[in-house]
């Protein structure tokens, strides 16, 4: 999918080619290029799946699975993956506003421009899920 200030479009392309998918640019400024795709199963034997728990610091999912006498189990997941790219048209002023939502599950909305921003500014960022602004946290809360 392709959005800019004149709203969303499909990317067009064929499974398996090179280039993926192309589109032509309207109009400048901000745009989002954005994929998902296909869900994909997996299982993970519980060995696995604890690990992954470990190293990933989910550590609540691991207790909720203690509670449920579920650690001895295998683990099934659906999932699917997700990318999104905020490319500018024209000029890096052109669009000085804030990138739009992609109305993705999850997902980080810049609150300025980032080609607009100067050598050693920061670039607000707000991180949506299912279409709520998630508190803000700073490394140390994690």
């Amino acid at each position: 999918m392709v959005q800019d200030a004149t709203g969303r479009q499909p990317l067009v392309g064929r499974d398996g080619s090179d280039p993926a998918g192309y589109f032509r640019i309207a109009t400048p400024g901000l745009l989002i290029i954005g994929y998902r795709s296909n869900p994909s199963a997996i299982e993970q034997t519980a060995d696995k799946f604890n690990q992954y728990l470990k190293e990933e610091g989910l550590e609540g999912i691991a207790a909720l699975r203690a509670q449920r006498n579920q650690t001895g189990a295998k683990a099934r997941e659906l999932f699917a993956r997700c990318a999104r790219s905020l490319l500018v048209s024209g000029p890096p002023s052109q669009g000085t506003g804030r990138s739009v939502r992609s109305a993705s599950r999850s997902e980080l909305v810049a609150e300025r421009n980032p080609y607009a921003l100067n050598a050693g500014q920061e670039m607000p960022v707000r991180l949506i899920y299912e279409n709520r602004p998630l508190e803000r946290c700073s490394p140390s809360s994690r």
